[in-house]
């Protein structure tokens, strides 16, 4: 008998561990899609300027976060990124683990630098190609 309840409880556990993983990557699809919407409604839009004066993405800029977006789900999964206008027709996309913080920095022409940071000090800064 205890055998059978020890074998029931790890098969709940291994089943709670499968269905853990599909929602993980369930919810990372998700915000890869929000991503993606995003990116579309600025390609849809360009360079509009609000009354404050701040500037939606560049065409550019879009299409040079179109492919950052690609290459990391490809190459960072699980990571995911919040993704902002900088106001002036670029984008940011920046992860946050503990006291690290990565951050792409897409300007308005489409160039890409890659900022790493270690308690918000500056550790790393390089410009990187997306093509």
């Amino acid at each position: 008998m205890v055998a059978v309840k020890e074998r029931r409880d790890r098969q709940s556990l291994e089943r709670g561990l499968l269905l853990s993983d599909e929602k993980e990557e369930c919810t990372i699809a998700a915000h890869w899609e929000r991503v993606c919407q995003r990116l579309l409604g600025w390609l849809a839009r360009p360079r509009a300027t609000d009354e404050e004066g701040w500037e939606s993405p560049s065409t550019e800029a879009t299409i040079s976060a179109d492919k950052l977006a690609q290459a990391l789900q490809s190459y960072r999964p699980g990571t995911t990124f919040s993704v902002s206008s900088d106001g002036e027709g670029g984008i940011s996309f920046e992860s946050r683990i503990g006291v690290v913080t990565e951050r792409f920095e897409i300007d308005s022409t489409g160039g890409v630098e890659y900022l790493a940071l270690r308690d918000s000090v500056l550790t790393e800064r390089t410009p990187i190609d997306v093509e």
